[in-house]
């Protein structure tokens, strides 16, 4: 039998965080989605995953409504140098999730998000300007769409 409601995946790119730590869909022009989501998306914010699993519960009542993680990043050919990037600005710092690591440690940790249900999906944000996010976007999915065999 199948469930009365798939998930998939959803992936958006931002030029920044949400300020107040919840977006509703479409608030904001340059929150801009890569997958094929139909329905509505809230944006959170969380330090970290555990405290991420707990807001979706809070913000979502409704399975047709898809949670979307704010996830700030730095992506470099090795972990140390992206890490120590991203302690550099600060962005470490911040009251939202933060990664820093290599493209492939990034789709590792998307589909973690997503399969253990922590979130229906990510907003990427580059935390360096020079940063496509675009392109980090969908070079990420592409990758994740590999490790979770789904169509995005």
């Amino acid at each position: 039998m199948s469930h009365a409601h798939q998930r998939a995946l959803r992936v958006f790119v931002a030029d920044r965080r949400v300020a107040d730590g919840r977006v509703a869909d479409g608030q904001e022009s340059e929150w801009t989605e890569l997958t094929a989501g139909e329905q509505p998306a809230v944006r959170f914010v969380a330090p970290d995953l555990q405290q991420a699993q707990r807001r979706r519960r809070q913000i979502i009542g409704d399975p047709a409504v898809s949670a979307i993680l704010d996830i700030t990043v730095v992506v470099g050919d090795d972990f140390r140098s992206a890490q120590r990037q991203l302690a550099e600005i600060g962005a470490d710092q911040s009251d939202s999730l933060a990664y820093a690591g290599t493209l492939d440690g990034l789709a590792s940790l998307i589909a973690d998000v997503f399969v253990a249900g922590v979130a229906d999906g990510v907003t990427l944000i580059p935390a360096l300007p020079e940063q496509d996010a675009r392109a980090l976007g969908e070079a990420t999915l592409a990758r994740v769409s590999e490790r979770l065999q789904v169509a995005a």
